[in-house]
C-alpha cells in the first residue's frame, strides 16, 4: 500500500494503527515508535557529521543517550493535534522553554511571505506585463547566496547523496 490509501496516518506521530497488505496481512504501525528510530538515525548522521565522517557510516555511531530519546518520546506523544503546522508550533514552543535539555532557543520559522527566506531570496511579485494571470520576480544576485537556494540546493544534493551512495550499501536502487 502507498502513502496515499493510508490518508494521512503515516504524518501523525501519536497513533498506532493497522491495514491490511496486498497478501492479506494485517500490519500494525505504531508512528510514535517509528518516529522514534527515525530522530535515532538522524542523531547519528549529525554525530557523523560533527565527526567529519564523509563515510557517514551511521551504523558505527552510537544511539542517542535513553533520557534523551525519552524527551523526543513525551513530545510525540503529547502533541496530538491533526494539524502538522500547530504540532510544530509546540515543538517551537518546548524549544523556547528548555525542555529538551539544551539551552532555551526561540526559534522563528516562516514558510512564506514577507521575512520569509523564500520571499527574501526571490523579492517581491510583480504583476506581468504579457498577462495579468501571471506574476515575474526581478533577478537580483543575492539570489545565489540566499539562504532559500542553499536550502534548496542541500536538499537536492542530500537526496541524491542518499540515493546513489547510502542505499546501495542496503541493496536498495533508485532508478
Amino acid at each position: 500500500m502507498s502513502h496515499g490509501p493510508a490518508l494521512s496516518f503515516p504524518d501523525r506521530p501519536y497513533i498506532t494503527w493497522t491495514y491490511e497488505d496486498g497478501e492479506g496481512n494485517t500490519i500494525k504501525r505504531d508512528n510514535t515508535q517509528d518516529f522514534l528510530k527515525a530522530a535515532n538515525q538522524m542523531y547519528k548522521v549529525i554525530k557523523c557529521y560533527l565527526e567529519e565522517d564523509e563515510s557517514m557510516n551511521i551504523d558505527s555511531q552510537d544511539d542517542m543517550p535513553p533520557e534523551k530519546l525519552k524527551l523526543i518520546e513525551n513530545a510525540l506523544k503529547q502533541f496530538k493535534d491533526e494539524n502538522g503546522e500547530e504540532r510544530h508550533k509546540q515543538w517551537l514552543k518546548w524549544i523556547s522553554q528548555g525542555k529538551f535539555n539544551f539551552d532555551p532557543v526561540e526559534l522563528k520559522f516562516l514558510a512564506h511571505g514577507k521575512g520569509s527566506w523564500k520571499e527574501i531570496a526571490r523579492g517581491k511579485a510583480v504583476a506581468s506585463p504579457m498577462s495579468s494571470d501571471l506574476i515575474t520576480y526581478h533577478y537580483d544576485e543575492s539570489f545565489i547566496t540566499s539562504d532559500w537556494k542553499y536550502f534548496h540546493d542541500a536538499l537536492k544534493t542530500y537526496r541524491l547523496d542518499i540515493i546513489r551512495d547510502v542505499l546501495p550499501k542496503y541493496g536498495i536502487c533508485v532508478a
